[in-house]
C-alpha cells in the first residue's frame, strides 16, 4: 500500500514527539517491504546510512566471512562508491582488483584466480547506463559458491526490469 493512502501521514492533528516517532518507524517498515518486494531478496533493510557506507560495509563482511583478503570490482561502478570502497580496502589491507565484465570474469574461472576471491562487486545499470547480464555470474556461482556477490543497484531500475537476484547476495543503492 502507499503510504500517503494513510490517513496518519497528513492529518491536521498535531501530533506529540512519541507519535511523530511511532509514524517514521511504520513508514519505515513500510519502506522496507516494497524494497524487499522489489528486489525479491530475503531481508531488506531501510537506513540513513549513504551507498558508501553500505559498501564499505559489505566489503569488510565480505572478507571477514570468507577469510579471504581479494574482491573484484567492477570498473565501471559509480565513482563515490569506488572511491569508499578504495579507501576501507586501504586500511583493511584488501586487494580491489578490478574488472571490465562478468564475462571477463568467468574467464579468471580457467586458472582458478578466483578460488582466493572473497566477493564481487557489480552495479546494474553501470554508471555508462549498461545493463549486466547475470548469466555468466550464474556460472560462477555454480564454480565457486564462496563467492559473496553485492550489487549495486537503482530502485527505480528495478521497478521496470525484474531484478536477477537469484544469485546475487546482496543489493544496495538509493530509494
Amino acid at each position: 500500500n502507499h503510504y500517503l493512502q494513510n490517513a496518519h501521514v497528513y492529518s491536521p492533528y498535531t501530533p506529540y514527539q512519541a507519535e511523530i516517532s511511532q509514524g517514521r518507524l511504520e513508514m519505515l517498515y513500510h519502506y522496507q517491504s516494497i524494497v524487499q518486494n522489489i528486489t525479491q531478496m530475503d531481508i531488506a533493510v531501510a537506513s540513513l546510512i549513504d551507498n558508501g557506507q553500505v559498501g564499505m560495509d559489505l566489503l569488510t563482511l565480505m572478507t571477514q566471512k570468507t577469510k579471504k583478503r581479494i574482491v573484484y570490482v567492477q570498473d565501471s561502478i559509480n565513482v563515490p562508491l569506488m572511491n569508499c570502497l578504495r579507501m576501507r580496502a586501504n586500511h583493511q589491507n584488501i586487494e580491489l582488483k578490478t574488472f571490465y565484465s562478468v564475462n571477463q570474469l568467468a574467464c579468471l574461472t580457467d586458472n582458478d584466480k578466483l578460488k582466493e576471491c572473497a566477493g564481487i562487486f557489480i552495479q546494474t545499470p553501470t554508471m555508462l547506463g549498461t545493463l549486466l547480464s547475470c548469466h555468466a555470474l550464474e556460472n560462477l556461482k555454480t564454480r565457486f559458491p564462496h563467492l559473496l556477490v553485492a550489487c549495486h543497484s537503482d530502485l527505480m531500475y528495478m521497478t521496470q526490469y525484474s531484478p536477477q537476484s537469484t544469485h546475487i547476495d546482496f543489493m544496495f543503492g538509493n530509494g
